[in-house]
Parts: C-alpha cells; sequence; structure tokens
C-alpha cells in the first residue's frame, strides 16, 4: 500500500515576497537561479542568484506599489 503526500497548501503573504526557487526542472544539473521573487497573488515574476538582491527588489516593489 502507498500513501501519497500531497504538497502543503501556500499561504502566500498579502505583499512582494522571495521564496526559494523551486523550478524542479533537472535535480541533477539545474543551474536555475537559487531565490525568486513573487506578486502578492503568487505568481513567480523573477529568479535572482543573490537573496540579497532578490531582497532589495521586493522592499522596492513593496514600497512603490
Amino acid at each position: 500500500m502507498s500513501i501519497e503526500l500531497l504538497p502543503a497548501d501556500l499561504k502566500h503573504p498579502k505583499e512582494w515576497h522571495i521564496r526559494t526557487n523551486s523550478c524542479r526542472c533537472h535535480p541533477e544539473t539545474c543551474c536555475c537561479d537559487d531565490w525568486a521573487l513573487y506578486s502578492p497573488d503568487g505568481e513567480k515574476a523573477s529568479t535572482f542568484f543573490d537573496e540579497t538582491e532578490a531582497e532589495k527588489e521586493a522592499e522596492f516593489r513593496n514600497q512603490n506599489a
């Protein structure tokens, strides 16, 4: 017997935010950026290699929203 685990329901903040980028493209050879910027509705807007740059962009967008 197998148990299927469903992904957790994500609760998105009501502002621009960053999370780790989970692209799930090629786990062994993935070269995608480590951080992703998400809009208030949870859509991925862009990716960043550097966490600090991603945080700066999120702060900028939240200040200018």
